[in-house]
């Protein structure tokens, strides 16, 4: 307790030096709020994550998350949530409904707009040239859904899978599963491995679909904005706030989670169809251009920013 009111007292020394306190994460949230409250500044909190229904959790998670929801709602000017998928578990949690406001991430689109050639990158990475390939991008973990993928992959016998990106401390048991997986389904040589990557605009041009299949709630994917911004065709799950970026049949086609004969049958679709393929690839960049850029996060957290300041003086 006593350090827990040493770091509220520094953080509230350095909070009266500025006219508003901007908490990122939930677990800064705590300090924050305390921090914002002796210091008699607002609190801004920008939501990246589900807030969790208290009673639906076990007894000492859902004293934190309580308490979390009553500190927002005593304390908080307001709320920038990255969906409203993220804004609604605010409110199901107790949030008050006037605090949240949307505003999705962005990204900088100069970084995706760079062309490249599909084989010299498929070369570099060691990926086949010559056969329809499914990208998935993001950390090996279970709630991103790669082993639904690997199962799909099993009902596309021409297809194969590039999974970028590796699993965090503590989870390489997850990889053990998904290469047991893909021994186990016979098909090894058909999924790719290829671990963190520093060039993921580039393979996500390079394949011909990315597959974003998380299984849970995800509240603003990086990666489905990053295949929008790479003109790459998409097939992703339904869940959180991904119908928010990706209009189904139109910039992208969604799909329930869990559900590996939906996810094979719409990758199909556009692996077969690469009309339909080009449609979605141009509506998605021309739809990450106009809602989704950096540029537009800026301005409209400046803005929310300038709005609470002007209401607390």
């Amino acid at each position: 307790m006593r350090r827990l009111r040493g770091i509220v007292g520094k953080l509230t020394a350095e909070a009266r030096r500025f006219d508003v306190v901007y908490v990122n994460s939930k677990k800064a949230l705590l300090f924050g709020a305390l921090a914002a409250r002796r210091a008699r500044r607002p609190l801004i909190w920008h939501q990246r994550d589900a807030m969790l229904t208290p009673r639906t959790l076990p007894m000492r998670a859902r004293l934190s998350e309580s308490l979390l929801v009553h500190l927002l709602n005593r304390y908080a000017s307001r709320v920038i949530s990255v969906s409203q998928a993220s804004a609604d578990t605010l409110i199901a949690a107790g949030g008050r409904p006037d605090l949240p406001i949307v505003i999705h991430n962005g990204l900088d689109p100069s970084r995706y707009a760079q062309p490249v050639d599909p084989a010299a990158v498929r070369r570099s990475a060691g990926l086949p040239l010559d056969v329809a390939l499914i990208g998935c991008f993001g950390r090996l973990t279970r709630w991103k859904g790669q082993a639904v993928l690997i199962d799909a992959l099993a009902h596309l016998p021409e297809a194969h899978v590039a999974l970028v990106g590796g699993a965090f401390f503590g989870e390489s048991d997850y990889e053990a599963d998904l290469r047991s997986r893909v021994d186990r389904l016979g098909l090894t040589g058909r999924v790719h491995f290829l671990g963190h990557r520093d060039d993921v605009p580039a393979l996500m041009r390079a394949v011909d679909v990315v597959a974003h299949p998380s299984t849970e709630f995800d509240p603003c994917p990086r990666v489905v904005l990053e295949a929008l911004h790479s003109e790459a065709p998409l097939v992703a799950t339904a869940v959180g706030g991904v119908p928010e970026l990706v209009e189904d049949g139109v910039s992208g086609l969604l799909v329930p989670p869990n559900d590996a004969p939906a996810l094979a049958s719409a990758l199909e679709r556009v692996l077969r169809d690469r009309d339909l393929a080009a449609r979605l690839a141009a509506a998605g960049r021309e739809r990450a251009l106009c809602h989704f850029t950096l540029d537009r996060v800026v301005r409209e957290v400046e803005r929310v920013i300038g709005e609470t300041i002007g209401a607390a003086n």
